[in-house]
């Protein structure tokens, strides 16, 4: 008898800890996930102001904000060159497929113009980006939707950051 009374508490210590423990391991996937593609959209960025820098010049901005590589073609463009450069370094990172078909916004500014080239006047080329990431824990669509604007999906983790650079104008 104690025996099958042994067995029964097993099983129902399991019944309660295991979807405890699957639910942490989940969301400790989620984290990385999350850090992983903070890091990736930092690096992205962060390269895409520093060419726009270089070239002096931000180029024209996405005319999506949604799907903002969609006009990509594989290279850099001189009218397109912080665009570029971006889709450029996400592709090029792991997982950087998926963190480009979950980007929500990508704003790009530079100095005036439809090319946006750099003057003393406006010296800084600043790149924005949001990425939604659906979260793989069940039941977080409840917990992560609170308070979330409507550009986010319903129980995502929405990432974003901001890259900024100055260029060096010599002349104008």
């Amino acid at each position: 008898m104690k025996r099958r009374s042994r067995r029964a508490s097993a099983m129902i210590e399991f019944v309660i800890v295991f979807p405890i423990a699957m639910a942490f391991l989940m969301l400790s996937v989620d984290i990385g996930r999350v850090y992983m593609t903070a890091n990736s959209l930092q690096l992205a960025t962060s390269r895409a102001v520093k060419a726009g820098a270089i070239y002096g010049a931000a180029g024209k901005t996405p005319q999506i904000e949604s799907q903002p590589c969609a006009s990509y073609e594989g290279s850099v463009r001189r009218e397109y060159v912080v665009l570029d450069t971006f889709c450029a370094n996400l592709y090029g990172l792991p997982g950087g497929a998926s963190i480009i078909s979950s980007t929500n916004r990508l704003k790009i500014t530079g100095g005036p113009g439809e090319t946006q080239i750099c003057s003393k006047s406006n010296p800084n080329i600043k790149i924005e980006a949001r990425v939604s990431i659906a979260s793989a824990v069940p039941g977080a669509g409840a917990l992560l939707s609170r308070g979330s604007d409507k550009s986010t999906l319903p129980g995502s983790w929405s990432v974003s950051l901001q890259s900024a650079a100055v260029c060096e104008v010599v002349t104008e």
